[in-house]
């Protein structure tokens, strides 16, 4: 398997938007995805990331997620750093139903979504949950990373 971390920064991200295409979502979703990924982990979605309360990856998982995510690698014999784990992890969340943080109408609230600014509004409110408001400076980050993601994808 390829080591991302080498890799410069847009080879990455469209590794991701491409994952994401491969796994069903439409491109507004996978830009959306991407874009809210980089806000968290940086242009160069780092998957050993890890801030400052503790929270890891390129969706920064805390908590139960955090266990969880730690899991799923043990399961697929990988570390929970790596970068494709933390994609392959991120899907299964968000498909998964039996995520209590996540509810089902979340979730098709996301899947319904129609363009990349409202699919990535979706994403940082339901699954994200940064806190940020739309007027935060990372909350507009988030959405114009999304569009730099489907423009250039």
């Amino acid at each position: 398997m390829a080591r991302y971390k080498d890799k410069n920064p847009e080879e990455k991200q469209k590794h991701a938007y491409n994952f994401l295409l491969g796994r069903g979502y439409e491109p507004h979703q996978a830009s959306a995805i991407v874009g809210n990924l980089m806000q968290e982990s940086y242009a160069h979605l780092d998957s050993s990331i890890v801030n400052s309360i503790g929270a890891i990856g390129i969706a920064q998982w805390l908590g139960d997620r955090k266990k969880s995510l730690y899991k799923y690698a043990e399961s697929k014999g990988t570390e929970a750093t790596d970068f494709q784990t933390q994609l392959e992890f991120l899907d299964k969340e968000l498909k998964s139903t039996g995520n209590s943080w996540l509810s089902k109408k979340k979730k098709e609230s996301f899947f319904n979504a129609t363009s990349v600014d409202e699919a990535a509004r979706i994403f940082v409110q339901d699954f994200e949950r940064s806190g940020e408001t739309p007027e935060d400076k990372g909350y507009k980050k988030r959405l114009e990373y999304a569009e730099k993601v489907y423009s250039n994808f």
